[in-house]
């Protein structure tokens, strides 16, 4: 789950509950020092998120109308990041009193917002709401993500401030019929003027039969999408242990009419020869993918909504290269740094596309050279890509180049890639590192840039990702140590 933006593509929170033994006894005490942010506090900071899916006829959008039929809108979204129930932001609470706040999602009551108290740390000079402590029938229930925010993790109750005492969690119900989840929906603003529901953000999840600490039974909905900026939700109704679940219709489907311009190919650079931006993309994979350039609205929700010109869908075979050629002035000439110059590249016949590359326009894409290739399938996943100038000629060989550094009087030598053969393009300007199997030497004592080059145009290299747990990257990683 991402700390401070919206997940497209995302980053999802799924959780769901198991039965909990019954506490010691009532206990509603809690460090008042570290949870001490009223539940007012998080619904107040999570106006502008609610008011996103309220569109009212005279445009005017705020957290706190009557809300109209439209902005009450369920079920399936289809769009390019999949096929999820969503239910519209107004969930997070379209009133300050947190008891006025009740969850009905496909027609089941889910309950009322509990009343929690939130704990907020700065994060990159912000302040954060990070957890949460509520009472439910004389017992405490901290609200904590498992993951810290990052993505992969989900949201938990536990009887103590820490996660050394969790009471539910998703293990082993989310295939049950107690479980259910749902996204959430707001109104975008398309690259046309209009507005058009666009979902998928988040997650929230239900579990129903739950038998609570105090021994009674409910139903808990829990979410945490954006809980840094919005605060987490917990929602409760209780129940006599025997609620049954309401299947989500597949009637209610929702697909926007919006549809981009695919006039992108008036861009391209006429005669091919006088380019001076060009973007080329080589299937490493053994599917067929589908790709496409295409430029979108940055200022707009990142969707299919925000997609100005496209051009057509190509398919592209294993092995093959597909290489468009553009005129760049002809693109800054009607796009500023608001848009990005984007590609997407997917299995044919999948159900959701991906982007593989995208960056902001602006002067630097004249005489560029951009090389994707294309090693993984999936979406946004397996990409490899490079700049190269537009004139740059390849020897089809390796050839480094050596930089120079001193720390505590000692002088280092590190090494990039200034050509390399034809089948390890995406390395260019990547480092060259060694390995001993143990560890990776990134700086050199002695300077050794032929025998670097030696070893490389010999083959005695892996081409792989080095992590030194703070980031990674592509380089090649020398098998023999060539400073010997």
């Amino acid at each position: 789950m991402k700390k401070l933006i919206f997940i497209i593509c995302s980053i999802l929170i799924a959780a769901a509950f198991i039965s909990c033994s019954n506490g010691t006894g009532p206990n509603a005490d809690y460090d008042t020092t570290v949870f001490n942010v009223p539940m007012r506090a998080a619904l107040e900071a999570s106006q502008d998120f609610v008011k996103q899916s309220v569109k009212s006829a005279s445009g005017v959008r705020s957290a706190f109308v009557e809300l109209e039929e439209e902005d009450k809108w369920e079920g399936f979204i289809k769009n390019d990041w999949g096929n999820n129930w969503n239910v519209p932001s107004s969930i997070y609470g379209t009133s300050l009193t947190t008891a006025d706040n009740t969850l009905i999602i496909n027609g089941e009551t889910l309950g009322t917002l509990q009343d929690l108290v939130f704990h907020k740390e700065k994060i990159n000079g912000k302040d954060c709401f990070t957890k949460a402590v509520f009472e439910y029938k004389g017992y405490l229930y901290y609200v904590l993500d498992t993951n810290n925010g990052n993505s992969g993790g989900y949201v938990v109750l536990c009887t103590d401030d820490d996660l050394d005492t969790v009471c539910f969690t998703q293990d082993g119900k989310t295939g049950t019929e107690d479980f259910s989840n749902f996204k959430i929906w707001t109104w975008v603003k398309g690259s046309d003027g209009k507005f058009y529901r666009d979902g998928n953000l988040g997650y929230a999840y239900t579990l129903r039969n739950v038998q609570m600490r105090d021994g009674s039974y409910a139903t808990v909905t829990v979410s945490g999408f954006n809980y840094y900026n919005y605060g987490m939700r917990v929602w409760i109704e209780e129940t006599n242990g025997e609620t049954v679940k309401k299947n989500y219709p597949n009637t209610a489907v929702y697909t926007p009419d919006y549809e981009p311009k695919t006039d992108m190919s008036k861009y391209f650079a006429n005669p091919e020869s006088s380019a001076d931006f060009i973007f080329e993309i080589t299937n490493k994979t053994d599917k067929t993918l589908v790709v496409a350039n295409y430029i979108k609205d940055s200022r707009i929700n990142d969707s299919t909504l925000t997609v100005v010109t496209k051009t057509d869908d190509f398919d592209l075979a294993p092995g093959e290269k597909m290489v468009f050629k553009y005129s760049a002035d002809a693109i800054l000439e009607d796009f500023d740094d608001n848009y990005v110059f984007c590609n997407y590249c997917y299995e044919k016949d999948s159900q959701y596309k991906g982007g593989a590359w995208y960056y902001y326009l602006g002067d630097y894409i004249k005489n560029q050279r951009v090389v994707v290739a294309q090693t993984n399938a999936n979406n946004n996943g397996g990409e490899k890509h490079a700049y190269y100038n537009i004139n740059f000629v390849s020897t089809n060989s390796f050839v480094v180049n050596e930089e120079t550094e001193t720390v505590d009087g000692v002088q280092y030598y590190t090494y990039s890639l200034a050509d390399v053969k034809a089948e390890y393009e995406t390395y260019y300007n990547q480092p060259v590192y060694y390995s001993d199997g143990k560890s990776v030497i990134t700086k050199f004592t002695t300077s050794c840039k032929s025998k670097i080059e030696q070893l490389l145009n010999a083959g005695n290299f892996e081409a792989t990702v080095y992590d030194n747990g703070q980031w990674y990257e592509e380089c090649l990683l020398l098998k023999s140590n060539p400073q010997q």
